[in-house]
């Protein structure tokens, strides 16, 4: 029997994916721009669906290949989270669910996509339950602010940060108890990542939510500009008037 293939950093399956998430997150933009509005509600609840779905698909094929174990009973990851935000973001456009997806799903999950932490290639069920997640949760990242038109409002950035400590909170008291890792709150990610570069445990800990507050308002200046000049405008009509 042959041995599994090893995914490898940018190889040609990893570039594919990238590849594909761009294309399909490109294509669901312009549907929604387009004459055919139910088939883009129909794309809409085919994603939200795929990320409802991905937690319970992963422990199944988990408990299948004999691979479930504590770090998988609760769906406490923060790109499990974002999945299941992602999920009823789409189906009911609440704005804070939306501004939660933006911001967790592109500057954490799009970190996931880049860096995966995964040692299966194509065509293995585990690599394409990885992607199956991050891609869903960039493409309804990217699609909800600018496909669905459901922009960040003013606030969003301490709205997201602050719920992001909530999460690590919880997230926290999860790993002591059971002695997991989510969030990557007591261990870095075996693969590398942008963590390896804010210093030990501990302090990569505090350095994580100082780059989600820089990515955040990074992510959030394209909008801040726009409510900006929507506010001048509107300030300068009623001076007029």
């Amino acid at each position: 029997m042959p041995d599994a293939p090893i995914f490898h950093f940018l190889g040609t399956s990893h570039v594919c994916v990238l590849a594909l998430t761009a294309a399909l997150a490109a294509g669901m933009i312009l549907l929604a721009s387009s004459r055919w509005k139910n088939t883009a509600l129909g794309a809409e609840r085919v994603l939200a669906l795929l990320l409802l779905l991905e937690w319970p698909a992963n422990v199944l094929l988990s408990a299948y290949t004999g691979e479930l174990d504590r770090s998988l009973w609760l769906p406490a990851h923060l790109c499990d989270v974002a999945a299941i935000i992602g999920g009823f973001a789409l189906l009911s456009h609440k704005h804070l669910l939306c501004e939660l997806l933006y911001f967790w799903g592109l500057a954490g999950t799009m970190q996931g996509m880049l860096t995966p932490e995964l040692t299966l290639d194509f065509p293995q069920p585990r690599f394409f339950m990885f992607f199956e997640l991050h891609m869903g949760v960039v493409i309804a990242a990217v699609y909800i602010v600018l496909g669905a038109r459901v922009q960040p409002r003013r606030g969003a950035v301490i709205r997201a940060v602050g719920l992001l400590c909530v999460y690590a909170f919880f997230a926290g008291i999860i790993n002591l108890i059971l002695g997991t890792n989510y969030g990557f709150l007591c261990a870095k990610p075996f693969a590398g990542s942008l963590l390896d570069y804010l210093g030990p445990w501990p302090w990569y800990v505090g350095g994580m939510g100082a780059v989600g507050l820089v990515f955040f308002t990074m992510l959030d200046a394209p909008f801040w500009w726009m409510r900006r000049r929507h506010h001048l405008s509107l300030h300068g009509s009623a001076h007029r008037v």
